[in-house]
């Protein structure tokens, strides 16, 4: 264990005056003497051993170790602040409320009373409220701290992200859908050989990237061939209605509202997997939501 005595003042006064290129502005912005900023960040120099700040300099600049420490605190010091937000949250507003939001084209909305009861047998002061975001909205709803987890697909939800993290809830294949009167829907089975002469449909990239990407890296992968999206839809709503000729598939899985219409041939894509992923900001601490999710995860168990 490294043996540093640094306080967070300590680190909130480097910052300071990282950021400030002033002692001076530095001592105002944290309410210290500059006296006493200059002597804290003497001892800090001291404590760990390099030289922090070019003081020569004007304005003053860090040197190569203290570039180094700032990029680190600087997010450390953030993670820190949101903490204490979160903690003022949970304490101004109780244990008791969680606000759930699924992305609107999924099915998961009528699963939720069951799942709300369940909780509410566990908690009986829980309060959940629910409400639908696109797949373009839901990011900045969380960022915003206006709902505290997103309910969403693994292709959605995408890589790890700074301030936000996810877990799987349940998995399940991939489908591809096509109109009972496509060629295709006879067959007791489709190939990836299949589906190389079909027209895809897909989700315009400003609503998300993501979609079109996954499909061409399905078919890339599995079946070798670039798939030709020829129908763009302009969100994932208006995927099922796209289909309008007997040529046409789209890619899904079981949670897109209405995949299941008698109107639709379905079919396990092979080899592939989708997931009902949670996500939600890093470092929240609503003990609710454990619960829900543990919950969640029971249902489609």
């Amino acid at each position: 264990m490294l043996e540093f005595d640094v306080s967070l003042l300590q680190i909130q006064v480097f910052l300071a005056v990282a950021e400030q290129h002033s002692f001076s502005k530095a001592a105002e912005q944290v309410n210290l003497e500059q006296s006493t900023v200059s002597r804290r960040i003497g001892v800090l120099e001291r404590e760990l051993g390099v030289r922090l700040f070019r003081r020569e300099e004007r304005p003053v600049g860090l040197t190569e170790a203290g570039e180094l420490l700032y990029s680190r605190w600087r997010p450390l010091l953030a993670a820190f602040e949101q903490s204490v937000q979160v903690l003022e949250r949970f304490r101004t507003t109780g244990a008791s409320r969680l606000r759930v939001c699924t992305v609107d084209s999924l099915n998961v909305l009528n699963d939720m009373p069951e799942v709300r009861n369940a909780l509410l047998r566990r908690q009986p002061e829980a309060d959940l409220s629910f409400e639908y975001a696109s797949f373009s909205q839901w990011r900045s709803k969380l960022l915003r701290d206006e709902v505290d987890v997103v309910l969403t697909i693994a292709f959605d939800a995408g890589e790890a992200e700074t301030e936000l993290e996810q877990e799987e809830i349940c998995t399940c294949p991939k489908l591809v859908c096509m109109l009972r009167s496509n060629p295709l829907a006879r067959k007791e089975r489709v190939t990836y050989e299949d589906l190389r002469g079909q027209r895809f449909v897909g989700i315009r990239e400003q609503e998300t990237p993501r979609y079109a990407a996954y499909v061409r890296e399905i078919c890339l992968r599995q079946g070798g061939f670039m798939p030709d999206i020829a129908v763009w839809t302009s969100n994932a709503h208006g995927l099922i209605s796209a289909l309008q000729r007997d040529d046409e598939v789209l890619v899904c899985d079981r949670f897109l509202r209405d995949y299941a219409n008698p109107l639709l041939r379905v079919f396990p894509l092979p080899d592939t997997w989708s997931a009902l992923c949670a996500v939600r900001r890093r470092g929240n601490a609503n003990p609710l939501l454990m619960a829900f999710l543990e919950e969640l995860r029971r249902y489609y168990r």
